[in-house]
């Protein structure tokens, strides 16, 4: 694996790359096998972060979640901190409806992208299905806090909007 590769998700930087454009296009058609497959033939030290995450999207989409584990394991030195990484680890738990392992993933993904209602449903759902109903509660409460104040600072918005063009 390339250590100059600091973010699991480098799409951008590997624009020119034909194999992860061959992979993003076998995602898009949903040949799963041959994203693992020429995942396969790319050496380990040319392997990057945007080709594994296509192919841990193939595993989990064939429900091989534990496969797609043992490569996401493979970059938890770089991945840990990365929002692809950790949201891929967490829905190889939440698919298996093993909720209480998803959590901590879900809840790093919140951590990195702070406010996001997507995925503050899914931690509050595996909150729920644990068992944890005063956290899934504090998040509900959460998200209608952030969905109000989004409500209402895009009206704010338009309004000024408008009186400035008057």
């Amino acid at each position: 694996m390339k250590n100059s590769i600091m973010s699991f998700n480098n799409y951008d930087e590997e624009k020119y790359n034909s194999a992860t454009k061959k992979m993003h296009e076998s995602l898009t058609q949903n040949c799963y096998d041959e994203i693992i497959e020429s995942y396969q033939q790319i050496s380990e030290k040319e392997k990057t972060g945007e080709q594994t995450r296509c192919v841990v999207a193939a595993l989990i989409f064939l429900g091989k979640m534990n496969d797609a584990r043992l490569i996401l394991d493979k970059w938890q030195n770089i991945g840990k901190d990365d929002v692809q990484w950790n949201t891929q680890y967490a829905w190889t738990y939440y698919l298996e409806q093993n909720y209480k392992d998803a959590i901590p993933y879900f809840d790093k993904v919140e951590d990195l992208t702070p406010n996001d209602t997507y995925i503050l449903g899914y931690l509050k759902e595996c909150n729920e299905k644990v068992g944890n109903t005063e956290e899934a509660k504090r998040i509900k409460n959460w998200i209608k806090e952030i969905n109000t104040l989004k409500d209402t600072g895009d009206k704010y918005k338009k309004e000024n909007y408008y009186k400035d063009k008057m």
